[in-house]
């Protein structure tokens, strides 16, 4: 029912289940991809540790991906370092997001550098 939910019905209706501790990580993954803001998603990756709810790799994956399109590197590489911390490996969207990042804003060195780090790991693209 969350996923067909738009705007204010969908986090009331997240807000509902957080209350009835009735969430997952699919819920919130939901939510992670319908929030418009870092500081949204920040709240949320509280929420979700207030809930015990464990973050996965999608969950990083969206988040990596809405702040290096809001020209957030430092915030994208600062979720990379926080999901590996977790022991959740990076995966293709990860990198391909971040690559994606630092090419859009002329930053090739960088996005060649994460290129390299995905090959090292063995992720093909």
């Amino acid at each position: 029912a969350l996923k067909r939910l738009k705007g204010g019905e969908k986090w009331k209706k997240f807000d509902e289940m957080c209350n009835k501790k009735s969430v997952n990580v699919f819920h919130c993954n939901l939510m992670m991809s319908a929030s418009g803001s870092l500081q949204g998603r920040d709240e949320l990756f509280g929420r979700m540790r207030e809930l015990e709810v464990e973050p996965d790799v999608v969950t990083f994956s969206i988040y990596i991906d809405k702040a290096c399109k809001m020209e957030r590197m430092d915030v994208a590489e600062r979720a990379l370092s926080d999901m590996k911390a977790l022991g959740i490996e990076p995966n293709v969207y990860v990198f391909s997001a971040l690559i994606d990042g630092y090419g859009k804003l002329g930053m090739l060195s960088q996005a060649t550098g994460v290129w390299n780090r995905m090959k090292t790991l063995g992720i093909v693209p």
